[in-house]
């Protein structure tokens, strides 16, 4: 379970100096305690099939009572020793504030297992129950006395010759005796066949006698395994019960392998003190860093003792649940990958090799042989970590892999690591390439190892371009130092490597050198590689700031991995030129270059400040910028609150027409009669034709207000009426005759209730159809669909049909005037004005005309801008509205969004697309 917080990179890592303190303390005790973790098994899956109410097999059961007795064993480890004269000694506080979870580590529950479980072999023990030690004690009886029987008619059929050997084996879980085919008469009467060899010529007999035996062993073997059941389902409900007491101690006996894990880790790193964490005072008077002779653990690693085999980690776990052994007789046992491992230890050879006992020590004394000092290679060149006191920017110069990077990075780990509670390797005071052993045997002399405790270590290490991200090198850089000056704070450590590279060297530089300036002022302690001549006169003259540098042999030209402090180290690039054979003619020019550029080193300084200025001038406009993107927020803010407000305006008045509309559908009778009368007048004579129609449509106004959406069915089925007795046919016939429209001119649309438009185009001429442009929308439509507007020179000039006085209709039939009459009644009626007294007449139809409110318009939007536009109108429309969609042809994206939206939408009761508008326009009818 330790082994697996540390595959998980979960090991604690300390919030505040004090818990990090804390975890000192415990790795310090863990090196004392020397704890044992033998017979500690993971049960945690065994734990939860007990709660699931689960019968749990006598195996895991086992492990159960073997985990509560290592734990009760650990819990006595820590509790205080007392020595010989009276006082105690090896107090373990921090452990035991560790393994408090452990408590009395249930000696009950331990107890009450081991009373009816062998733990070791699983097996059941007589004593388990009453009942099982008497059927037990019943079936070893029968058991005898069946094997006394079946071996003297074994030997009895076999002096017989009715068997080829006296044996006795089993078949169908019961005693049997094999016999020669054709032989089987000469047992006795009421002897049973059980089974037939392959090849037929024998067969398996249970004589008479042994029948009522053997009945008995298989009723006795099934009382049995009932009464084990029993046991076992007893001891799984109390496992179940201390659920979550024994998570408890899994939890405690878990942190405390962790910090034995971390003393071992000392251990083999050769470390024997912890470091100390330095107080605010104390960094200011010595300095935030003292780690002197430094070891990164990774260069160490090759010099020690090789580390012990991982125990059962989740890769291995996963192998053992993909075999048969899930679903074979053990599966039961997979609820502890111990146990597993160990009936099918296939899959952990695999991984590498077999699994270590539980609480093993670590590596076996062959690998430490085989490991000696003197086959292993000399440990690496430590790295003096001393910052000097007053310094908070260390501006690491020298040549390429001189080192530069491996001691930012040995830096960064040691401080986590003192913050995980882990213990810092460092080299003796001597250190020339001595062993590992011999380092163990030089710890009491090692200098003390302190540190501030930081709170965030921030880095910025390596190339961060990146295709998929679209970032360069040096915008990679960039982003990343963004977010370090985010994060970072006065108790953070910022590593830097190769700071300002990756564009300019003089505007790098420049960049660099705002960069460190400004986190010398906001972090407690940055550390930074450069090869920046700038930097290096700035670390040398700024105050807070100090140079350091790698070591460098000009003669053998190898880096000798030592730092350098106070002292900025040259990039040595000709000299490795030169000792690698470049071309001679090549240097020295190169040299001469070098020198003209020293040269103007002071015209160089002068240009990084105005670089530094011009940036600082950007900073400041760049917040302007900000400054005015808030404004604009703000003001956008304002504007969508403003239009909130007019959207619920909106819906009030919708739902006030709503209203309007239900109470003109229930004046429906009352708007009859009155109809009624018109017409009754009308045949009477008591008023003429105009005067009845002048009637009727005061009606219809009454009916139905202008702003209402009945109004608007109300006047579109004005012009949508079939009948060939209405005014609007009178207009269809008279527009028929003659009059052809022009592009450009003002027509009305009968379909439309007579809305007006202009015409877009006109083939009329040669018998196609005219594009009228209403609104928003472009339709198609035949010239009888069409009148000339009012006003016009053509309505001017439109002959009219006679009306007659009194009355009395030029022709037709159906008795003058009743006919026109009648003709209206029934257009007021297929409108919808109101209610038909006839069932022989046909559904009111209703046309909805487009209009500015009805109609939303999303082309210019994205789908999914589109479809939200789309859910908040049919969210916000009342019940019956009719809502025009213009999302306009295109690739079809938009099209695809909206109607992909409105199939989601429970709302929407039907939607289609308008005939008219060549797929760029959706009519949705709103539930």
């Amino acid at each position: 379970m330790g082994a697996e917080v540390a595959l998980r990179c979960a090991l604690p890592v300390g919030r505040s100096r004090a818990q990090s303190e804390q975890l000192l303390q415990q790795t310090a005790e863990a090196q004392q305690a020397l704890l044992e973790f033998q017979g500690a098994y993971d049960i945690r899956r065994a734990i939860d099939a007990a709660a699931q109410q689960r019968v749990l097999h006598p195996m895991v059961l086992g492990a159960v009572a073997t985990t509560l007795g290592a734990a009760a064993r650990l819990q006595a480890r820590l509790q205080p020793q007392v020595a010989q004269d009276g006082s105690s000694k090896h107090a373990f506080s921090a452990l035991q504030e560790l393994g408090a979870g452990i408590g009395d580590a249930l000696p009950q529950l331990q107890q009450a297992i081991e009373q009816c479980i062998q733990p070791q072999e699983g097996r059941i023990l007589d004593e388990a129950s009453p009942a099982l030690t008497e059927v037990r004690a019943a079936r070893r009886q029968n058991r005898a006395e069946l094997r006394a029987e079946m071996d003297r008619w074994a030997r009895q059929l076999h002096a017989q010759g009715v068997s080829e050997r006296a044996q006795v084996v089993v078949r169908r879980d019961r005693l049997c005796i094999p016999v020669r085919r054709g032989r089987q008469g000469e047992l006795p009467k009421g002897s049973v066949s059980l089974a037939a060899s392959e090849s037929g010529n024998t067969l398996y007999m249970e004589p008479a006698p042994a029948v009522k035996l053997n009945n008995a062993e298989m009723a006795l073997a099934g009382r049995e395994a009932e009464e084990e059941a029993a046991v076992l389902r007893a001891l799984s409900g109390l496992v179940a019960q201390h659920a979550q007491q024994l998570h408890s101690v899994l939890t405690a006996i878990t942190a405390l392998d962790v910090a034995s894990a971390r003393a071992r880790h000392a251990a083999w790193l050769g470390a024997t003190t912890p470091p100390r964490f330095l107080s605010a005072e104390e960094a200011v008077a010595g300095g935030p860093v003292r780690l002197p002779r430094a070891w990164h653990p990774l260069l160490l690693q090759p010099c020690l003792p090789p580390l012990p085999t991982p125990p059962l980690t989740e890769e291995v776990q996963q192998q053992m649940d993909a075999q048969e052994l899930q679903s074979g007789p053990l599966a039961e046992l997979a609820l502890v990958p111990e146990l597993a491992a160990a009936a099918n230890p296939k899959p952990i050879g695999e991984v590498g090799g077999s699994a270590p006992k539980r609480g093993g020590k670590g590596g076996s004394s062959d690998d430490a042989d085989a490991g000696s000092s003197g086959s292993r290679p000399k440990p690496p060149q430590p790295v003096d970590l001393t910052v000097p006191s007053g310094v908070s920017v260390v501006a690491v110069t020298g040549p390429n892999t001189g080192g530069k990077t491996a001691s930012l990075k040995t830096l960064g780990l040691q401080c986590l690591m003192a913050k995980a509670g882990l213990f810092l390797p460092q080299a003796p005071p001597e250190q020339q390439g001595v062993g590992a052993q011999q380092a163990q045997q030089d710890a009491p002399q090692r200098a003390e190892q302190a540190l501030l405790w930081f709170d965030r270590v921030l880095a910025d290490l390596g190339d961060g371009q990146s295709l998929q991200q679209s970032l360069s090198t040096f915008s990679g850089h960039v982003r990343r130092i963004r977010n370090v000056l985010a994060a970072a704070t006065p108790q953070s450590l910022v590593l830097l490597d190769e700071v300002g590279s990756g564009t300019d060297p003089a505007e790098g530089a420049a960049l660099a050198a705002a960069l460190l300036e400004r986190l010398q002022r906001q972090a407690a302690l940055t550390y930074a590689t450069t090869h920046h001549a700038e930097l290096k006169e700035l670390a040398g003259t700024a105050p807070g700031f100090v140079n350091a540098s790698v070591e460098f042999d000009v003669a053998s030209l190898r880096p000798t991995y030592r730092l350098l402090w106070g002292a900025a180290g040259e990039s040595n690039a000709l000299a490795v030129a030169q000792g690698l054979g470049f071309a001679p003619a090549v240097v020295a020019a190169a040299r001469e270059v070098a020198q003209e550029l020293h040269h103007s080193s002071r015209s160089a300084g002068q240009r990084s400040q105005l670089l530094q200025a011009s940036l600082l001038e950007q900073l400041e406009e760049a917040r302007v910028l900000a400054s005015e993107a808030a404004a604009g927020r703000a003001t956008a803010e304002a504007a969508a609150a403003a239009a909130q407000r007019e959207l619920d305006a909106a819906k009030q008045q919708q739902a006030a027409l709503s209203k309007a509309a239900s109470e003109a559908k229930g004046a429906g009778p009352a708007a009859q009669q009155r109809v009624s009368r018109v017409l009754a007048d009308a045949r009477a004579g008591r008023i003429d034709l105009r005067e009845a129609e002048e009637r009727l449509r005061e009606l219809e106004r009454e009916a139905a207000p202008p702003d209402s959406s009945a109004a608007v069915k109300l006047f579109g089925l004005r012009a949508a009426a079939k009948d060939g007795d209405s005014g609007l046919e009178e207009d269809r016939s008279s527009t028929a005759e003659g009059w052809t429209p022009s592009e450009g001119e003002t027509v009305r649309v009968l379909k439309m209730g007579g809305a007006t438009g202009k015409v877009v185009s006109s083939s009329a001429r040669t018998g196609g159809k005219v594009s009228v442009r209403v609104g928003s929308l472009t339709v198609e439509l035949r010239l009888s669909d069409l009148a000339p507007a009012a006003g016009t020179a053509a309505a001017a000039g439109q002959p009219r049909a006679a009306r007659p006085a009194g009355g009395k209709s030029s022709g037709g039939s159906g008795g003058g005037s009743g006919g026109s009459l009648k003709a209206a009644a029934k257009q007021l009626r297929a409108r919808g004005s109101l209610d038909s007294g006839s069932e022989d007449e046909g559904p009111s139809q209703a046309i909805t005309i487009q209009t500015s409110r009805n109609t939303l318009d999303v082309r210019g939007m994205s789908g999914e801008e589109a479809a939200a536009e789309v859910q908040a109108a049919v969210l916000s429309a009342p019940s019956g509205w009719v809502l025009f969609v213009v999302h306009g042809v295109g690739r079809g994206l938009v099209r695809a969004a909206v109607l992909e939206q409105l199939k989601r939408l429970p709302r929407v009761k039907r939607y289609e697309t308008e005939e008219n508008s060549k797929g760029g326009c959706t009519v949705v009818t709103v539930k």
